[in-house]
């Protein structure tokens, strides 16, 4: 659904910026959407960029908010949070493993003192396996 949504706001995007011709058919299904809420910027959040700072704001948001520190990788709640989790989980196994990271001793001990959860579902489940 959201590789679906992704394109049709590409398409609503190209059709308002005169990139793209619709037929009257097409014109009438964005007026539907429109109608029904339908958001057609879908991806203009993950085009925008946020600072570690922020992204970890965010994560102390997902946690009050959801009682846990578990972000999904492919968390479509926030696309950015989830990938902003998965690479702080890729950087943490870096530096476990003596690699060059770039997730410094601050920004570790930060994400360790909240609870975050440094394996995703997908390693926990190889691991019990």
């Amino acid at each position: 659904l959201g590789g679906w949504a992704q394109e049709v706001s590409k398409r609503y995007r190209d059709w308002q910026e005169g990139n793209e011709e619709l037929s009257p058919e097409e014109e009438h299904q964005f007026n539907q959407l429109s109608a029904l809420g339908f958001e057609f910027d879908v991806v203009a959040e993950v085009r925008t960029a946020r600072s570690w700072q922020e992204n970890f704001e965010a994560f102390l948001d997902f946690r009050t908010k959801y009682g846990h520190s578990n972000v999904p990788a492919r968390w479509k709640g926030d696309m950015r949070l989830g990938t902003w989790a998965n690479i702080q989980r890729i950087e943490y196994k870096l530096l476990s493993e003596g690699k060059t990271s770039k997730l410094t001793q601050e920004k570790y001990e930060k994400l360790l003192n909240t609870g975050f959860v440094w394996q995703s579902e997908k390693d926990r489940r190889a691991m019990r396996e």
